[in-house]
């Protein structure tokens, strides 16, 4: 697991050792690209103030596994080939909370530092593009993203998805291009 990244049950002692009864050793997890316009303002713990997400297959990574088995994690540890005695969960019942995209104005700033340090883009096969956006690209992922994004405690959708659907329109205007061309759902 990385920094950004919060492993979620609300019972994980208990979901813990049924698993170990069951003869568990590779559970389902549940991933989410948590989302924010801004960092979080209080000493809280991150995922009682930052809710919104959108379910991202990428991010549901098998980041709790019995020790006895070999992950062998692929590039970025986002999938792996594991050996041993396999045994998988019937349900992703752990939710892994992946904060990457939280804060506008960092997210425009992580992206301006990063893309001065990555090596040229054929080297790295395409993975670390998203570094080179501008602006106006970023501020359009967050909107695309947030029109998405739902609670991931009770499912119900973000509430300011007005506002987001406004913003894919604006840069469509802005990019003239119609807006057709964007992921949208009415």
């Amino acid at each position: 697991m990385n920094i950004d990244e919060f492993l979620h049950h609300p019972n994980s002692p208990d979901i813990l050792n049924e698993y170990k009864k069951l003869g568990i050793t590779y559970p389902k997890v549940h991933g989410y690209n948590m989302f924010s316009y801004y960092f979080p303002r209080t000493k809280k713990q991150i995922y009682s103030q930052i809710q919104s997400g959108e379910h991202h297959l990428g991010y549901s990574k098998r980041c709790i596994f019995d020790p006895e088995i070999d992950i062998n994690y692929a590039w970025g540890a986002h999938s792996g080939k594991p050996i041993g005695v396999i045994k998988e969960s019937k349900h992703a019942d752990f939710k892994l909370f992946h904060y990457h995209d939280i804060g506008i104005l960092h997210n425009i700033k992580k992206h301006g530092k990063t893309k001065k340090r990555m090596p040229d883009i054929k080297l790295t096969g395409g993975k670390g593009k998203h570094y080179r956006w501008g602006k106006l690209r970023i501020l359009f992922k967050f909107a695309n993203m947030h029109a998405d994004t739902r609670n991931v405690f009770t499912g119900n959708k973000s509430f300011s998805t007005k506002l987001a659907r406004l913003y894919i329109k604006l840069y469509g205007y802005i990019k003239s291009k119609p807006v057709s061309d964007y992921r949208m759902k009415k």
